[in-house]
């Protein structure tokens, strides 16, 4: 299945170049058994997981073993922080 073509974004590369890349979304994500969905720059053939999409699935980076973990602190099912809101 491709993914939907959504705009063209420009990119600097790691040579400072600048280039047009598709921008795509609907992408659906899955690690440790979580999931999300989000949109994404195509650019080679390596997938590289952003801040948000990490947020989103609660995910964080050991810092002893540089590892991707599920968030300790909500080891079952993802958590999310809601700063400001208040429910009836």
């Amino acid at each position: 299945m491709r993914l939907k073509q959504l705009e063209e974004r420009e990119v600097r590369v790691a040579s400072g170049e600048r280039v047009l890349a598709p921008y795509v979304g609907g992408v659906r994500m899955e690690v440790f058994g979580r999931q999300t969905v989000t949109s994404a720059i195509v650019i080679g053939d390596q997938v590289l997981l952003g801040a948000i999409p990490m947020e989103a699935m609660d995910l964080i980076i050991h810092p002893r073993s540089l590892t991707l973990m599920p968030n300790p602190d909500s080891p079952n099912v993802p958590a999310s922080l809601a700063m400001g809101v208040r429910f009836r």
